[in-house]
């Protein structure tokens, strides 16, 4: 053990000095130590300022304790460490612990591997205040119940631009405890072991979170237990997030106010709750908890202890499960009711809720009026607007009756909600409706595969209501009996999408873009081998389901060909093709547009047997088989392309009978009946020939 003091103050100079022993250095009062590039191993204890008004500095050296504390600083004394490491083994020994006085670190690594060994730790007495100031520091501790760092009984933290790592249980990344106070700058909290949150705050400690993530990996972010501050702020994109799902957990005892505000692209992932000891011991949250989302700042979670909650300047809220608020106001910003996981929510607000230029996000397997889907329920009024985007997760489709309820209003129904994009499932095309058709005026609003009421557009249609006015009085000649029962209201025709029309489109074309007849590929037969080729190019024009889509396109295919075997009257060989085909469809209805596009490549053989080798009268048969590869592709408007790739297998066999009807000098008019198995249909071919005479 080195141990100095003189009456005027002792000072010890280690530069480029290796020590290893039971003891390190112990400063007495006055003393002051200054280590450079030096090295000490040590048994018992590492650098001790326990006496009043010493100070050390330590740069670019190693503090190895195998079983005790690295530094430890009292008695207003001071310690300033750069660019060094320092590590500790056992139980309770922490790297630098400060009681009284204060220590600066910056650019060094701190490291612990017993219980309770705490990276960085101030403790005070209520009536000091011990200070830890650290910039550019890594900090990693082993062993169960060991912090990254802890302001105890007005201690104070500040950390910058730093790593803090936690791997053992229940160890958690930052305590402030006891009027102890934490700032966090620019630094990441990482906590890896079961049990260990983020941050805790208990007995009145205050934390503050600037631009720093605070990351759980199998417990909660924040735990507050009781907290000096009216609240959390998360600024400057500051990130929490429980890896257990839990966000923030308050105990139930919090009582008032709880304010929880994000700000400037801060993130809370997880949700808000009161801890899971409370709440399985049946307690009662005294908390009135208040949340306020800005500048672009993201919420992803639930809570049912919300009271108010506002969201504004582009920051959005995503439920990842039930949830239920007091209050909403959505100003400029984003709500998404699930996470795309393929869990459906419910969103209930108590009160009322208000929205100007806001986006509500419901996803959900869009069919019938029973889909599984996210919904809004609204037990007070709404007021405002907003634009509806509606995303399909493994819905098929299906024809609607009253409609899928995707927004649900008790109170008042003032707000103005339109349909932006498309909704789209299966093979069918969604629209937003207020009121439902069994009752036009209950304020709710509908997703329907229709795209207009018949009714409202023409009250006097057939199959609606129309409202007759007053009858006459029984006593004036009316019978008061009978009148005009109820007529059910008119179901408009359900809506389909023109992609629906792009894919049969395509598949038409891959279908029919190879397929071919005898005499499109050769003519008269002879003893020499020949090849052969074929260009194409077809139009098709018409109208699918019902006259709702137009679809037009054009096909373009080339063929090549070769004889392998050839004989008088027979000829066996190969072929190759390729061609693309390019359709658009255009509902009639909407006005959407799809387009649809095929490249596809076939190889296959074929055989021609003929009765006559010119091939001018007599039977022939005919047999070929391909098969071919497809690229395909579908776009729609307001939606993702989607591509997909298909094979066929086409087989044909045509068999007919050749004949004169007309020979002059220099032409003839031969006429074919014959049979194609491929089509099963039958149609007379016309072919004309010169010939010389």
């Amino acid at each position: 053990m080195v141990s100095f003091a003189t009456g005027g103050g002792g000072s010890l100079l280690l530069d480029d000095v290796v020590m290893d022993g039971t003891w390190g250095i112990s400063l007495r009062t006055g003393s002051s130590l200054e280590m450079r590039n030096s090295q000490l191993e040590a048994e018992k204890s590492g650098i001790d300022l326990g006496m009043a008004d010493g100070e050390a500095w330590i740069e670019q050296s190693t503090l190895h304790v195998r079983n005790g504390s690295g530094v430890s600083v009292q008695g207003n004394s001071k310690v300033d460490v750069h660019a060094s490491a320092i590590t500790t083994g056992g139980n309770q020994n922490p790297a630098v612990a400060v009681y009284e006085g204060a220590a600066t670190l910056s650019e060094t690594t701190l490291h612990t591997t017993g219980m309770y060994a705490h990276a960085l730790h101030t403790f005070g007495n209520n009536a000091t205040a011990p200070t830890v100031t650290a910039t550019r520091i890594e900090v990693v501790t082993e062993g169960e119940s060991a912090y990254g760092a802890t302001a105890r009984k007005g201690g104070n933290v500040h950390l910058a631009d730093s790593l803090l790592r936690t791997r053992g249980q229940k160890a958690h990344g930052v305590l402030a405890d006891g009027r102890g106070e934490l700032t966090l700058a620019a630094t990441q909290v990482i906590t890896e072991g079961e049990g260990a949150w983020a941050a805790a705050i208990v007995e009145g400690g205050s934390l503050q979170i600037d631009g720093s993530a605070l990351i759980s990996q199998q417990h909660g972010g924040v735990w507050v237990r009781s907290s000096r501050d009216p609240g959390l702020t998360l600024s400057n994109g500051a990130l929490v997030s429980g890896g257990n799902g839990i966000g923030l957990a308050l105990d139930a005892a919090v009582a008032g106010r709880f304010d929880v505000v994000l700000e400037e692209h801060s993130q809370l992932v997880g949700d808000i709750v009161i801890t899971p000891e409370d709440e399985d011991a049946g307690l009662v949250p005294q908390s009135d908890v208040h949340v306020r989302l800005a500048g672009g700042s993201l919420w992803q979670g639930a809570s049912d202890l919300v009271q108010t909650m506002t969201i504004e300047r582009a920051s959005q809220w995503t439920l990842g499960a039930d949830a239920t608020v007091g209050e909403l106001r959505v100003l400029d910003s984003g709500l998404a009711l699930s996470d795309g996981s393929g869990r459906f929510n419910t969103l209930t607000v108590g009160g009322d809720l208000h929205s100007e230029g806001a986006t509500f996000l419901f996803q959900g397997a869009l069919a019938g009026d029973d889909s599984a889907m996210d919904q809004l329920h609204v037990q007070g009024d709404t007021s405002g607007d907003a634009s509806i985007v509606v995303r399909n997760i493994g819905g098929v489709g299906a024809p609607t009756e009253d409609g899928i309820a995707l927004i649900e209003v008790d109170g008042a129904s003032l707000a103005r909600y339109a349909l932006a994009g498309r909704a789209v499932g299966g093979s069918y095309e969604y629209f937003l409706f207020q009121g439902g058709l069994a009752d036009p005026s209950d304020g709710n609003w509908y997703l329907r595969s229709q795209w207009f009421d018949v009714c409202q557009d023409d009250p006097a249609a057939p199959g609606c209501a129309v409202n007759p006015g007053p009858g006459p009085d029984p006593g004036e000649g009316g019978d008061g009996g009978e009148g005009v029962g109820p007529v059910d209201p008119i179901r408009p025709p359900p809506v389909l999408r023109p992609e629906a029309g792009a894919y049969l489109a395509n598949q038409s074309a891959a279908i029919s873009m190879f397929a071919h007849r005898m005499h499109e590929r050769t003519g008269a037969l002879g003893s020499e081998r020949t090849a052969w080729a074929r260009a194409g190019r077809s139009h098709a024009d018409f109208t699918a389901v019902g006259g709702q889509l137009s679809v037009d396109g054009n096909t373009s295919v080339l063929q090549i060909g070769s004889d392998l075997l050839r004989r008088v009257n027979a000829a066996f060989g190969v072929m190759l093709g390729s061609g693309r085909a390019d359709n658009r469809v255009v509902s009639d209805l909407t006005g959407y547009t799809a387009t649809g596009h095929v490249r596809g490549t076939a190889m296959g053989v074929y055989g021609t047997w003929l009765q006559d080798g010119e091939g001018t009268h007599g039977a022939y048969v005919d047999a070929n088989v391909q098969y071919g590869r497809f690229d395909n592709r579908v776009r729609g408007v307001g939606l993702e392309p989607e591509q997909y790739d298909s094979r066929t297998t086409i087989a044909s066999l045509e068999a007919g009978y050749t004949f004169n009807v007309w020979q002059g000098r220099r032409a003839s008019c031969t006429f074919s009946r014959s049979c194609n198995c491929r089509t099963r249909s039958s149609a007379p071919t016309v072919m004309w020939s010169t010939t010389a005479r």
